[in-house]
């Protein structure tokens, strides 16, 4: 009875994704013959069940046919509910959850039925939300063409406690002062994590290529770009791919944040805050974090 429902199960995933017994076996490995196994009552292998939950974003208890349906946990609902959502669509849905949460943080009446605002890039200035009581601070651009939302409950030792030193702010911030070595930053950016050499990069950029490899050797000792050698027969090159951080999309947007003067806010809420955002000065220096192997730390 439990093989039927994998097999159930699997096939109900592969026909939700139009994909073929044989297309579904070639993404897992194995044969269409191992596929119509499964779904004629056969058990596929435990790195099989994995891979074949991971292809289609399903938990291995979704595939045995137990689910969380029936609990009464806003957590298990949420969960339930983004899992069987396609990857497409799951940050939307993910962000009316966030809204939702966000109102009834505000704590102001009469914001349940308030949607994300829309209208053109210039009106953004007005879909600006923020929130800031003693026990943390909030902040949204709810716009439905650019939607963001930051929560952070305050540690016990203040937002301060878990900064870096000023020190290191500084030398992050003399770095990017740099027009040359914010573009770079940039041009690494519109990368995807394959290889480039500093001759496309200055290429792109139109920075001639003695800067562009003054910049990537910092970028390297800070493990935004590892450094990689190519042997073309004739001698080595030096070629660059980028370390992904996701960091630098938020950073972005909050330092345009720090130059915007809102007209209006869309939402607000920071009245209930009577301590300073900040309990104290930053640490001195702190310790590098802890890094995946052969990764530099960033500032």
């Amino acid at each position: 009875m439990q093989h039927n429902l994998i097999g159930n199960k699997i096939r109900e995933l592969r026909m939700s994704r139009n994909l073929t017994q044989a297309e579904l076996g070639k993404l897992v490995g194995v044969s269409m013959q191992a596929v119509s196994k499964w779904e004629r009552g056969g058990t596929p292998d435990i790195e099989v069940l994995l891979s074949v939950a991971e292809l289609f974003g399903v938990t291995m208890d979704e595939l045995f046919g137990r689910t969380i349906e029936n609990s009464n946990k806003l957590e298990d609902i949420l969960y339930s509910s983004l899992m069987k959502t396609a990857d497409n669509c799951k940050f939307d849905l993910a962000c009316n959850y966030f809204w939702a949460i966000f109102k009834g943080l505000s704590g102001i009446p009469c914001t349940q039925d308030r949607e994300f605002g829309s209208g053109p890039e210039s009106e953004i200035n007005g879909t600006r939300c923020r929130i800031s009581s003693n026990a943390g601070i909030a902040y949204a651009l709810a716009s439905l063409n650019a939607r963001y939302i930051a929560f952070m409950p305050e540690p016990e030792e203040g937002f301060n406690s878990v900064m870096t030193s000023v020190e290191e702010y500084a030398s992050l911030f003399r770095l990017l002062s740099d027009k040359d070595a914010l573009k770079i930053l940039l041009f690494t950016c519109t990368r995807p994590q394959f290889l480039f050499s500093k001759k496309m990069a200055s290429q792109e950029t139109g920075i001639p290529e003695e800067k562009v490899a003054q910049v990537l050797s910092v970028f390297k000792d800070i493990g935004w770009v590892t450094e990689e050698l190519a042997d073309m027969g004739d001698g080595s090159v030096t070629l660059y791919r980028p370390f992904y951080k996701e960091s630098f999309v938020f950073f972005f947007l909050f330092a345009r944040e720090m130059l915007v003067n809102p007209r209006f806010w869309f939402l607000s809420s920071y009245t209930k805050r009577t301590n300073p955002l900040l309990k104290g000065m930053p640490p001195n220096k702190r310790e590098p974090e802890s890094c995946p192997p052969g990764k530099d730390a960033a500032p």
